[in-house]
């Protein structure tokens, strides 16, 4: 059976090489990124172009972006992994309510409620699928 599965920040290190890892097991892609359209392209340039479901550029921080990248996400998907994030680099007494709303916005509402929320009806409905969130010290 192919799997097809969702990384989110798939243009990151982390994402980039577990895009190729999972198109190396045969795996069908939709892949996510924010600003580096390059590291897209690069993935683009080593996977068979039929492994490829779909690309979609979205700023999950904010939620126009996530509405838009809701829209344009196919539900029946068998895995998801989350590797979207950004670090806010400061003094956290100097943080704007702005900045806190992105980063709360990407890191617990986007991916743990509001993906996992379109996609699990289908998941469960299929009897099938994996959800693997992944941060580090910084996210």
């Amino acid at each position: 059976m192919t799997h097809r599965t969702l990384i989110t920040g798939a243009s990151g290190d982390i994402g980039k090489e577990i895009a190729m890892q999972f198109a190396n097991q045969g795996h069908l892609l939709v892949l996510h990124y924010h600003h580096n359209r390059s590291a897209i392209d690069e993935i683009i340039s080593k996977v068979p172009k039929e492994q490829i479901l779909d690309i979609i550029q979205a700023d999950l921080s904010v939620k126009e972006g996530l509405d838009q990248f809701l829209k344009l996400l196919p539900r029946q998907l068998d895995h998801f992994i989350f590797t979207s994030g950004f670090t806010y680099f400061g003094l956290f007494q100097d943080m704007t309510d702005q900045q806190m709303d992105n980063m709360l916005h990407l890191h617990l509402k986007a991916p743990p409620w509001k993906i996992v929320q379109h996609l699990i009806p289908d998941m469960l409905h299929q009897r099938i699928g994996k959800i693997v969130m992944i941060t580090s010290i910084w996210g």
